[in-house]
């Protein structure tokens, strides 16, 4: 019996295979490998991103350093001594430990740093203080100032409030330079004078919650603290042993920056002050 060429067409249609179809296995596997790739790209870039942001943000927090650092030099070397009424003049120091350290200077200044512009004091000479005072957000960098004569002992005499120079400095450290013994000192005790070099730290707050502290350092030459041991030395009874000069300086070895809360040796002037 022979079959109709029709019926044998439609019998082996069902064998023949399309070409250009994907097996549900394919597509499975096609985006399984799609979804690892992005996975790997997106990963890449958030990382790249975040240390993108981390550098900006470090590198922000030293450029405010830096510029809280600038002032505080400015106001060091505009430092004012007058040898008729010394105890006037004098440097001061308070000496706090801690981590951070958060010492209390003061003195006698011309520069207009950390004075706010309408306050009358900028145009003159005065006392400045430096400290680190708690606030709501944490611990942060204070000044304030009084007229240079000023009479802090009068019980008379009303303190002012002082402002907030810098909520990024949480520490604030103070030593100088002994040229009689060469070597750095952590407390200042003399009533009469100014140091002639000080090296002064600043620690800033953490880029991110667990991090290390920055810790910026810099020496300063205060001009006013050779006259002002040069007068000391010639009011002071000379001691032969001591061959030493007015002008000695700090041994070179300290870096101004110091990333990580790092640590170091002195610097001279003749390095990084500015």
């Amino acid at each position: 019996m022979r079959a109709e060429p029709g019926a044998m067409a439609v019998a082996a249609a069902p064998r023949r295979r399309g070409g250009g179809g994907f097996t549900l296995v394919e597509v499975l596997i096609a985006t399984a490998l799609i979804a690892m790739a992005m996975a790997l790209l997106f990963g890449s870039f958030y990382n790249v991103t975040r240390a993108s942001q981390k550098g900006q943000a470090k590198l922000d927090r030293l450029r405010h350093g830096e510029l809280v650092m600038d002032q505080l030099v400015r106001a060091l070397r505009f430092a004012a001594f007058f040898e008729n009424n010394p105890k006037k003049y004098a440097f001061w120091q308070e000496k706090n430990g801690g981590s951070p350290p958060k010492d209390v200077i003061s003195w006698v200044t011309s520069s207009p740093a950390f004075i706010p512009p309408r306050d009358g004091l900028v145009y003159g000479l005065h006392r400045l203080f430096l400290s680190i005072e708690d606030t709501e957000d944490g611990p942060a960098l204070h000044a304030v100032a009084y007229p240079h004569l000023q009479d802090l002992e009068d019980p008379d005499f009303e303190e002012r409030d002082p402002w907030i120079v810098s909520r990024e400095v949480t520490g604030l450290e103070f030593r100088w330079y002994d040229q009689d013994g060469k070597s750095w000192e952590d407390e200042w005790e003399k009533e009469n004078a100014l140091p002639q070099f000080v090296e002064v730290t600043l620690t800033l707050r953490p880029i991110e919650e667990g991090a290390r502290p920055v810790e910026m350092t810099r020496v300063v030459q205060i001009p006013a603290g050779a006259f002002s041991r040069l007068r000391n030395r010639m009011t002071q009874p000379t001691d032969p042993a001591d061959s030493t000069g007015t002008n000695t300086a700090p041994p070179v070895n300290t870096p101004t920056v110091i990333p990580g809360g790092g640590s170091g040796g002195p610097s001279a002037p003749g390095g990084r002050t500015p």
